[in-house]
């Protein structure tokens, strides 16, 4: 006899769609006293966050009208070089890689700033 199917637990918050990798453990350790939470993985970048098993703690700031975590408060967009799927900036401008780690980008960009692009919208404030 087979395991039965797990299914996949997905949860939406903010601008962000996350997906349960591993659920809540309660308290590890060696004397137990180590928190071992739910962990949530956003499906557009693949970051790792913590939460419940009930959903990942992207907690909404009433006070800011914005949420936490970055994610879920501001969306994401292709690098220019690569098009993997990065958290966008906080003025909604597309993140790029850093020269080193990025496979489409060479050394000669290696000092170009983020914003000069042409084409660029001027930042705003939040």
């Amino acid at each position: 006899m087979s395991a039965p199917k797990q299914r996949v637990r997905l949860f939406a918050a903010g601008q962000a769609m996350f997906r349960l990798v591993r659920a809540d453990k309660g308290y590890g350790g060696p004397y137990g006293q180590n928190r071992m939470p739910a962990k949530w993985m956003c499906i557009d970048c693949g970051r790792i966050i913590d939460g419940t098993d009930d959903a990942p703690d992207t907690r909404f700031n009433k006070w800011s009208g914005k949420h936490d975590n970055q994610c879920a408060r501001n969306g994401h967009a292709p690098c220019a070089h690569c098009g993997k799927k990065l958290p966008r900036l906080n003025d909604g401008c597309p993140r790029a890689h850093n020269w080193r780690t990025c496979p489409g980008k060479a050394e000669d960009s290696r000092m170009v700033a983020q914003h000069t692009r042409p084409g660029h919208q001027p930042r705003v404030n939040p």
